[in-house]
Formats: structure tokens, C-alpha cells, sequence
């Protein structure tokens, strides 16, 4: 590997510990438009950040990346306390399309009522989450 792209996800690494909201932020949107394959580790380590905007791009940012490492992180921020980046981390795990993703989803189908800031129901998106994980299981069969 390219010692420069070391130093760079180093860099970044520090700001996304360091940073203040809207340098993380930035962060993150640079990460999802890379190809280094270290990004995803640090979105991952983005989906923990105290900044609500950080986590929801994060998560966004993952759905793009479409890798396989974040499928139990993305699963875990399923229990995040903010109703938005809850949504994204649904539409993420949509994107990924990991059956792994299926349990946590139908939970949230069933008993999450809550409401994000589109007026979106979180049960609603994961049935369509769901439908769209099982379509895609069909189509590799």
C-alpha cells in the first residue's frame, strides 16, 4: 500500500477523533467518495460519533462503500437514540442487502413506531429494507 494513502487515512483518523463537528463531517463525506478500501474502517469507527450529522453521513456513506465490514456496525447503530440516524442506517443496510440484517429489521418492523424528520415511519422503512434484502437473495440464487 501506498505510504502516502497511509499517512492521508491517518490523517483523517486524527480528525475524526480530534476534529470539531463539521471538520468530522467533512470527514466522512471526503471517505464515502474514496476508493481505499481503510475507508470503510473509519466510517465504521464515524457510526460511534457523538454528532448526530457525523453519524448519519456515516451510515450513508456505508450504503454507497457497500461492504460486507459494516453490515454488524450498521446492525448495532440500529439501536442509535436518534430516530433520523436510525433511518439511515436502515436504508444503508437496504443497500447491502446482508441477511444477516433481517432479524434486527423485522424487530424494528414490528415494534418502531417512530417517526424521522421526512414523516417517514422506521417500521415502514424497514419493511421495504426487508423486501429489498430477500429480492436481492433471489436474484443471487
Amino acid at each position: 500500500m501506498d505510504n502516502s494513502v497511509d499517512q492521508q487515512m491517518e490523517h483523517f483518523s486524527n480528525i475524526l477523533k480530534r476534529g470539531d463537528p463539521l471538520q468530522r463531517w467533512k470527514t466522512v463525506y471526503l471517505l464515502e467518495n474514496m476508493l481505499e478500501a481503510q475507508t470503510v474502517v473509519l466510517l465504521i469507527f464515524a457510526l460511534a460519533d457523538r454528532n448526530t450529522t457525523v453519524r448519519r453521513s456515516a451510515a450513508l456513506a456505508l450504503a454507497l462503500k457497500n461492504d460486507k465490514r459494516a453490515i454488524t456496525p450498521l446492525i448495532a447503530s440500529l439501536k442509535d437514540k436518534n430516530v433520523d440516524v436510525r433511518w439511515c442506517v436502515i436504508h444503508a443496510l437496504s443497500r447491502c442487502g446482508d441477511e444477516q440484517a433481517l432479524p434486527a429489521l423485522e424487530q424494528i418492523q414490528a415494534n418502531d413506531k417512530s417517526i424521522n424528520h421526512l414523516k417517514m415511519r422506521l417500521g415502514e422503512s424497514a419493511t421495504f429494507a426487508i423486501a429489498l434484502i430477500k429480492q436481492r437473495q433471489q436474484t443471487e440464487m
